[in-house]
């Protein structure tokens, strides 16, 4: 197997020890010194307690420093113990273009990438919400506030996209990489990535039910997003794509009761749990499935 992106590893020095000690700083030191400044961030906030939008404030500011301060971990170990630069985990252009320019670091992006895989997920979202409004309209209220649907966008474009490059910086870059130095059938890094993905998200739920919905879906979801990482040697198509997932969660559609929701534009009873992972896994493997297909020579060729 060769692929461009998986062999950005080879560059610097990866030792297993490397790997393992950058791993831990970055999910468990990391969060150790988040938790500190959220306590810094929750004493001077307490003269707000009396305000609406206080929790919804500290929920987001906390996604900020639990992101931020392991995205600054991650990337300063991989310089420091890998001798790599950051651009080894987003894609494989050149430092040159074919005159021999020097490309600066944004032109060095796949921007069209970015935006095709934000608009296709937006599109499969959009198309996965009208299935389930035309199946149980009584399940949906619209909630429309413009305050509080600007605070919410706001925060969400403080908090959310660090989120979504870290995730992708780690588990489509790192952790894919990673293993590929092990590893070299894809079907297999892809699998033990989108596991690790998966199981991250496993607190998202608050009970056995839930937390299996959370990490079954995501779980697809990595494979989907891992695959076109190794397709277009780059993440920035599955960053996109997370973007728009977790705009739709944060923004657009959120579950009544559900510790996330601050009023979204829509709230969504909860359903049957059962229910919800058969209709979840019917679409995504949908999603995949249809992938597999229009890309089935690419796929096959990794």
């Amino acid at each position: 197997m060769t692929n461009k992106f998986l062999d950005n590893a080879k560059q610097g020095k990866n030792n297993f020890w490397r790997y393992a000690l950058t791993t831990v700083m970055s999910f468990g030191v990391a969060q150790f010194i988040s938790l500190f400044y959220l306590i810094i961030f929750l004493a001077f906030q307490l003269v707000l307690i009396g305000d609406s939008d206080f929790d919804k404030i500290f929920y987001f500011i906390s996604i900020f420093f639990s992101f931020s301060i392991p995205t600054i971990f991650l990337l300063v170990f991989l310089e420091v113990l890998h001798k790599r630069n950051i651009r080894s985990l987003i894609n494989t252009v050149d430092k040159y273009d074919v005159f021999g320019r020097t490309r600066t670091w944004i032109e060095r992006i796949h921007w069209n990438r970015f935006f095709k895989g934000f608009l296709i997920w937006s599109l499969f979202l959009i198309i996965i919400e009208t299935i389930a409004f035309i199946l149980y309209p009584e399940d949906f209220t619209l909630n429309w506030d413009l305050r509080n649907f600007s605070t919410l966008f706001l925060l969400f474009l403080i908090a959310i996209p660090i989120q979504v490059t870290f995730e992708e910086l780690f588990f489509r870059g790192y952790l894919n990489q990673g293993l590929s130095l092990k590893i070299k059938n894809p079907i297999i890094i892809i699998t033990i990535s989108s596991l690790a993905f998966g199981f991250a998200h496993l607190l998202n739920g608050d009970e056995i039910l839930s937390m299996t919905l959370y990490v079954y879906s995501a779980f697809i979801v990595g494979i989907i997003w891992s695959i076109y990482t190794l397709l277009d040697n780059g993440i920035e198509w599955s960053t996109g794509a997370h973007l728009a997932n977790n705009f739709f969660a944060f923004v657009i559609v959120g579950g009544e009761g559900s510790m996330d929701n601050f009023g979204t534009l829509f709230s969504v009873k909860g359903s049957d749990p059962f229910v919800s992972i058969i209709f979840s896994t019917v679409t995504l493997l949908g999603f995949l499935i249809v992938l597999v297909l229009y890309k089935k020579d690419k796929i096959l060729k990794l």
